[in-house]
């Protein structure tokens, strides 16, 4: 889904039927944020959608750190990794219907020969509900026998106690729930819970939370967030490196033009002619082998004219873009499904209150 490159025509027939399958109730957060704007709602529920998939792979890696480290702790302290079957501590009801029902569920999907449920078996198949209660204050106990609270997290601060790290998977655990139950976390303080998750694989192994960190892509998708104007998800065209073409009217000459060209990123100039123009330096070139071999391969730069090079070359195709719409946006441009490749776009003018902002060249396109 994160990736889909698709451009939806959200028509008002769609927007009813999402509508109706997703139901009000469920929109009604987004239509708010949205100013009751169904597109906009419907992309901001996409997004929404984006967001919880990017935080599996971190909340993943973090639910499989802590219990196996609790696991490890616990199965040195006890001699035993059979520990688990029969947790040797006083538990509180809750814990123990959350074991029963996961060991229960276990046996139950076993096949008549096949081996005996393994303590492996077991501490996967318990919920991250499980392994999060046991750091609150019923367990205090547990916590205080001697060396156990860091040798499960091993890089905890000093000052650190029971009640801190139940505070810090608490923070996780909740925010994990919310994405199971595909509960909005679009208006959540991304760059914290992703910080929480990545420090508390962090007191466990800074190695782990660290690869964590450099393979998600939460942050990335938080910085992505759809507009009114977006049809596809992907940066705000804002927020890249985006410098106003130069400009030139149909007599500026030949020598201005290339000069202006040579200092232009990209290197295309619009021209004020009417309908607007653009020229790159492959046009010009090609003006200037034309002119050459016409005139014995004297061409004065300076009387010839940017109108003579529009006259005698094919402009390039245009697309224009509004400022708020998104690098998918511009993709989707350059990469129009069932479009020959000799029709499609090769400069994309992102506007800004209707004046040129930027310039975008087709990825495809040879320019010098």
């Amino acid at each position: 889904m994160a990736e889909s490159q698709e451009q939806v025509d959200y028509t008002n027939l769609l927007l009813a039927e999402l509508e109706r399958a997703l139901s009000p109730a469920r929109l009604a957060p987004y239509m708010r944020i949205a100013g009751h704007d169904r597109k906009f709602a419907i992309q901001l529920y996409l997004w929404n959608a984006r967001l919880s998939k990017a935080f599996l792979f971190p909340l993943n890696v973090a639910e499989v750190t802590v219990r196996n480290a609790i696991h490890h702790a616990l199965t040195t302290h006890y001699g035993s990794a059979d520990w688990i079957f029969n947790p040797p501590f006083q538990q509180t009801p809750q814990s123990v219907r959350s074991h029963q029902t996961a060991h229960a569920r276990l046996l139950a999907g076993r096949r008549a020969g096949a081996p005996p449920v393994t303590a492996d078996d077991l501490v996967a198949a318990l919920n991250f509900d499980f392994w999060s209660n046991l750091f609150r204050w019923e367990y205090d106990a547990l916590w205080t026998l001697p060396g156990l609270l860091n040798a499960t997290f091993p890089n905890l601060p000093a000052a650190e106690t029971r009640v801190d790290v139940q505070n810090r998977v608490q923070k996780v655990n909740a925010f994990r729930n919310r994405i199971a139950h595909h509960e909005p976390i679009h208006r959540a303080r991304h760059r914290d819970y992703h910080g929480a998750i990545l420090d508390l694989i962090g007191l466990i192994s800074t190695e782990a939370a660290d690869w964590v960190k450099a393979c998600s892509t939460v942050m990335a998708v938080v910085r992505t967030p759809p507009t009114p104007a977006t049809g596809i998800h992907g940066l705000p065209l804002a927020s890249t490196s985006l410098r106003p073409p130069p400009t030139l009217g149909p007599d500026a000459s030949l020598a201005t033009l290339i000069d202006r060209l040579r200092a232009a990123r990209p290197p295309i100039v619009l021209t004020t002619t009417v309908p607007e123009a653009v020229i790159s330096m492959d046009m010009v070139t090609d003006y200037i082998a034309v002119r050459a071999a016409e005139d014995a391969g004297l061409v004065d730069l300076t009387t010839e004219t940017v109108s003579d090079v529009l006259a005698r070359t094919t402009p390039l195709r245009t697309v224009d873009m509004d400022i708020d719409q998104s690098t998918g946006d511009l993709q989707a441009m350059f990469f129009p499904p069932n479009v020959p490749q000799n029709q499609r776009p090769q400069v994309a003018i992102v506007r800004r209150a209707g004046n040129p902002a930027g310039a975008v060249l087709h990825p495809g396109l040879r320019y010098r």
